[in-house]
């Protein structure tokens, strides 16, 4: 329990005041405590167990026997349990915070500024434990490997100071315990209470006993505990925070027993203004680095260099905003300077202050300390700034550690370069200046281990910390460096026997080198062994291919020299029906699923559904144990229910996105919250994760799984715990499955209005010249006697939509058509928002900094870092060219309107096509002319049936009744409009059948208003072993055909249209034991790649040939209208 603390905390047990050793709270072996002080009072408010040389043992003996079990531990492991300390922690914040204050005396806001930063650590850690690695070196001898590997160092003993308490303990912790390392802890007698909570809050997330120790002493008893942790023959690194006279005792120490140390010792870091400097922004960047924690940190600035031609200017800058400080209490939410930690500080800064008026300096603010005073009962001292500061002052020459700051005035850089290093210490320098010379040389010349350039922060977790010279050695924090001085390295050198005589010591057959199948008949390659092989060529060709977009738009250009009349480039095989099949491609063994459906049923079937699973789920907690889990009796049950269940809520999710009846659209709607709140519901059992636990801690190497099952045993077992079941039940638990639910039900909403969307502008038809005939010929009319007679109806769908942004010429019909558009749906904006803060909150609970490093970790990015550094390179790559065309648009435009002033975005899509067509003679429309949709779609399906060895049989008429369990062929379709093909594998792949192919390809009221394929029933194993087959849609929205006209397709709708056929094909091809790494279920980072690679058969020459054929020939009334038009045009 807490003893009475003179503030409140959410979480008492978290304060503790007792010493940690071997994962036990115990008192010191003397029985010994000693005070502890509040600067802002001066009173004693707590006390600590005063532990001194006869703890020592028992302690390092605990914690090395911890670590010859901890070394081992999988570094995963280690990470989340340092995961979970982060979770914790930022859990806690406000109750360490509150600690922090009354040890330290820093305002609550810096307290809480400390954890923030201090949290940086746990978390860079948490990764960097996973990559620890050694190196493989080409020996010189031939026949020989070298290698070498990376092992923890052992007990490391950390020796903290009182001035950033929690920092301090997380940047060395959390490198030692990533690096698999043990820690004892000797904190400061000012700050015990601070680190015994982080110890506490280490135990809790999983650290073993022995793992992370923590000995409080008193101020008298530091030295000789201190060294005897230093000398103990079982502790193998040091790591020291503190003065350098303390730090050279330290590294004598250790060095009897060549221990390794990292020493972060003294700063007296330098300050540098230049005439040429922004001087508010080095005014704010010395007011935080100064007055931090009342001038209390290693790396603030201690001596301030101000060029003369603005000494005057700056030392007033600087006055007027130290005047602004309000001194107080911490704890004040006032407060934005608090006191000294100790008195012997006041007593440094007064012996400084008087040496500097003996000695010429004006005190301009400040200069005595107000300790004493009622309303400053603690360790309070003016904030001071001196002027006219000398060398040979002392605080020039020691560290001040207290509210005081001294400016120096220098005329030139080398003078300035020669007072900022004379000094024995170097730890860090700051300078601010615009002169690019100047800051190379500066940089080049300082005498420092960080350099803060026109900045005056130097530290994070992913930037090395340390100094050179008198300030120490050794990095913490930093990729590599700081993980690094926790470990071993050995250097293995190794002599493999020659192959030749190890396959003559095994007896074993040389195997072919590609890993191909050895037959005594010499061996045939079925053509299904090719997909693979062709995966993998499409992957090489779209790493090497380096098109650029002008290149292959000449290229595509040059298929197209357009005739005088009409022709078609090749006669494309029409795509087969079922009446021009052989028998064997007649009979697929597998009925289609059916879409006869009711609201009533959608919601009914789905609570059929949830019911049945969760009987299931209740079956197997009730007959399972974790001590006899296994796959078979846990995750595999779930799997088949998975599958089986999957058969129909595709389906039941689908409804919303295709039909055309609203009450079916909302019960889908409806029906598809009751499976989102369930499988919440059910993500959340901690019943039944202890299971899955279980079985992933016996299983997750056992080779007697099959990949698959292993990586389903993975995925599930991280799935829970991305679930939030790493949380400790209660509270922050509800709050995330909360979170969950109303995230779906925003999804859910935000996705139907968007379907839902009817939205679109009235215009005249003088109002949308330019715009293709074929596209206002298909707008609805206005009624006479209303106020829209003779104008049209222009929808937000895309073949509306793309067509107005790219033709129109009236600048101001594309200006209220994008605008309208881009405001369309203003009832999402609310849900994005409400998303978007709730999305941060939940993965501030599982322990994340925010949603984005929640969603990328498991990525090939893995950090939101990377993505930042990689668009921020390609913006700078891309900008200048961007740039320049945009210039080009801009003169584009002058030329048509007599004014480029201002390019605004309703002007792109209209200038960029204008461009296309007067620089490269590139008319979009006139290419659609060569792509209508049927022959493009038979095109397509051509090119897979080639590629992959499929056919594909359109299914119409009897043939969808003949196929259907309910007789009735339109109950396999969910619209009239709706294409049906059965797909098989063709004669050389052994004519098995694959699955069903549907494609909804135009636009309705109520439809999905993108183009996008939707797995309708996937492909599986069944319990009896046999094949479910696959059923996949193809949703589009691509212009409807008309009497005079088919639908045609620009280029780009080729390319979408091959691009999510794609999708469908890998949707169909697919085969895999569970409907949970069906067809496009697959790792986010490669789900496009296969479509993508497959677009680039869109701009091949050969293909494009095999895709085109112009409208005209595809009816006799066809060709008559194109006749007409061409007459007409």
């Amino acid at each position: 329990m807490a003893p009475n603390l003179p503030f409140q905390m959410n979480n008492p047990a978290l304060f503790r005041d007792q010493a940690l050793i071997n994962g036990q709270w115990v008192e010191a072996k003397s029985g010994k405590r000693f005070d502890v002080y509040d600067p802002g009072s001066g009173k004693v408010w707590a006390t600590a167990p005063d532990c001194d040389v006869n703890d020592t043992d028992a302690a390092v003996k605990a914690a090395h026997t911890a670590f010859e079990t901890f070394k081992k531990v999988n570094p995963r492991t280690r990470a989340q349990c340092l995961l979970k300390w982060d979770q914790l922690i930022r859990e806690n914040r406000d109750d360490l915070a509150r600690i922090v204050t009354y040890e330290t005396g820093k305002p609550i806001a810096e307290s809480q500024g400390e954890l923030d930063y201090a949290l940086g650590f746990t978390w860079w850690f948490a990764g960097e434990a996973e990559r620890v690695q050694g190196t493989v070196q080409t020996p010189s001898a031939p026949g020989r490997r070298v290698f070498t590997v990376k092992q923890p160092i052992g007990v490391a003993v950390a020796l903290v100071p009182w001035n950033f308490p929690i920092a301090m303990i997380l940047r060395k912790a959390g490198a030692a315990l990533a690096a698999g390392c043990t820690m004892i802890v000797k904190p400061s007698p000012e700050t015990p209470f601070s680190v015994l909570a982080l110890a506490h809050l280490a135990h809790e997330a999983g650290f073993a006993q022995g793992v992370f120790s923590v000995l409080p002493t008193s101020l008298d008893n530091t030295p000789a505990l201190s060294e005897s942790l230093c000398r103990h023959p079982l502790v193998k690194k040091v790591t020291f925070t503190g003065s350098t006279r303390v730090g050279k005792l330290v590294a004598k120490i250790c060095s009897d027993g060549l221990k390794k140390c990292t020493l972060e010792l003294g700063g007296n870091c330098p300050f540098l203004v230049f005439d040429d400097a922004d001087l508010d922004q080095a005014a704010t960047a010395l007011m935080a680095l100064k007055w931090r924690h009342a001038g209390q940190a290693c790396i603030t600035a201690n001596r301030v260099y101000v060029q003369k031609g603005v000494y005057d200017k700056f030392a007033q800058t600087l006055a007027e905003k130290t005047k602004a400080l309000v001194v107080g209490h911490g704890s004040e939410k006032t407060t934005t300077m608090g006191p000294v930690t100790t008195p012997r500080s006041l007593d440094k800064a007064e012996a400084q202050v008087a040496d500097a008026k003996k000695n010429g300096g004006q005190v301009v603010l400040g200069g005595s300390k107000l300790h004493g005073q009622e309303k400053y009962p603690g360790y309070f001292f003016e904030p001071t700034l001196i002027t006219g500061a000398k060398d040979s002052m002392l605080i020039a020459r020691e560290e001040t550690f207290a509210p005081v700051m001294a400016l120096f005035e220098f005329d030139t850089e080398e003078e300035c370069v020669k007072m900022a290093n004379d000094t024995s210490m170097g730890l860090a320098s700051y300078f601010f200046t615009k002169n690019v010379d100047r800051t190379w040389r500066l940089l080049e010349n300082l005498e420092a281990g960080m350099i803060g350039m026109n900045t005056g922060n130097t530290s994070a977790a992913e930037s090395p910390f340390g100094g050179i010279k008198e300030s120490g050695y050794g990095k913490e924090s930093g990729k590599d460096v700081a993980v690094a001085e926790y470990l071993i390295t050995k250097t293995v050198d190794c002599t493999p026997t020659p192959p030749t005589l190890a396959r003559q010591r095994s007896g074993s057959p040389s195997r072919p080198r590609w890993g191909g199948k050895v037959s005594s008949a010499g061996g045939t390659r079925s053509r299904s062994s090719l997909r693979s092989y062709i995966l993998y060529i499409l992957c090489a060709l779209a790493i090497v291919a380096s098109f650029v977009a002008l290149p292959r738009i000449r290229a595509f250009v040059a298929q197209l020299a357009f005739p005088r009349t009409p022709f078609s480039f090749t006669t494309t095989r029409p795509v087969t029906s079922s009446t021009m099949v052989a028998d064997k491609y007649r009979k697929p063994p597998q009925a289609p699923p059916l879409f006869t459906h009711t609201p009533d049923s959608l919601v009914s079937d789905t609570k059929r559904l949830i019911a049945d699973s969760k009987a299931l789920q209740d079956k197997i907690v009730g007959g399972v144990t974790p001590e006899n889990a296994d796959f078979k009796n846990v995750l595999l049950p779930f799997a088949r229910d998975d599958n089986n269940m999957s058969l129909e809520s595709h389906i039941i999710g689908f409804y919303q996105a295709v039909s055309t009846d609203a009450k079916l659209r909302d019960a889908s709607t409806e029906a598809e919250k009751l499976m989102n709140d369930f499988a919440i519901e059910a993500s959340m059992r901690e019943d039944i994760f202890k299971l899955v636990d279980a079985t992933f801690k016996k299983q997750k190497d056992d080779p007697s799984l099959d990949n698959e099952s292993r990586r389903l045993l993975e995925k599930d077992h991280k799935g829970y715990i991305r679930m939030g079941l790493g949380i400790p039940a209660g509270e922050q638990r509800d709050r995330f499955k909360a979170i969950k639910k109303r995230l779906s039900e925003l999804s859910i909403t935000f996705q139907k209005n968007l379907n839902e969307e009817q939205g679109g502008l009235w215009f005249t038809p003088q109002e949308l010249d330019g715009v293709p005939e074929d596209v206002t010929s298909g707008l609805k009319k206005g009624e006479k006697g209303t106020e829209n007679e003779g104008k049209l109806w222009l929808t937000f769908k895309y073949p509306d939509l793309f067509p107005t942004q790219k033709y129109c010429k009236n600048a101001e019909t594309r200006q209220k058509v994008f605008m309208a558009n881009e405001n369309k749906c203003n009832q999402n904006v609310k849900l994005f928002k409400e998303a978007i803060v709730l999305r941060d909150e939940a993965a501030r609970i599982l322990g994340y900094p925010d949603h984005a490093t929640f969603r990328i970790e498991d990525k090939m990015a893995k950090t939101p870092k990377t993505v930042d550094d990689f668009l921020g390179d390609l913006r700078k790559r891309l900008a200048p060219g961007g740039l320049k065309e945009i210039e080009k648009l801009k003169e584009l435009k002058k030329s048509e309107t007599g004014d480029a002033d201002r390019y605004f975005l309703w002007d792109h899509r209209f200038y960029d096509t204008l461009m296309l067509e007067r620089d490269y003679q590139l008319d979009q429309n006139r290419i659609a002319e060569y792509f209508p949709l049927q022959t493009s779609i038979e095109g397509m399906l051509n090119i897979f049936e080639q590629l992959f060895g499929l056919v594909f049989v359109e299914l119409k008429g009897k043939d969808r009744d003949a196929i259907s369990e309910t007789g009735k062929g339109e109950d396999i379709v969910w619209h009239p409009e709706v294409h049906v093909y059965s797909v098989w594998d063709d004669q050389s792949e052994g004519d098995g059948f694959v699955g069903y192919l549907y494609l909804d390809l135009h636009p309705r009221d109520g439809k999905y208003g993108h183009a996008a394929n939707f797995n309708l029933q996937p492909g599986f194993i069944t319990e009896n072993g046999t094949r479910r087959y696959p059923a996949t849609a193809l949703v589009c929205n691509f212009s409807k055909p008309t009497p005079k006209k088919p639908s045609l397709l620009k280029h780009d709708e080729v390319v979408t249209l091959f691009h999510e056929l794609g999708h469908g094909i890998h949707d169909l091809v697919s085969k895999t034991i569970y409907s949970r790494f069906h067809g496009t279920s697959t790792v986010r980072d490669f789900v496009e790649a296969p479509s993508q690679m497959l677009e680039n058969w869109c701009w091949t020459p050969s293909q494009i040939k095999s895709l085109s054929k112009h409208w005209s020939y595809l009816t006799p009334e066809y060709k008559q209208a194109w006749e007409a038009s061409a007459k007409d045009g």
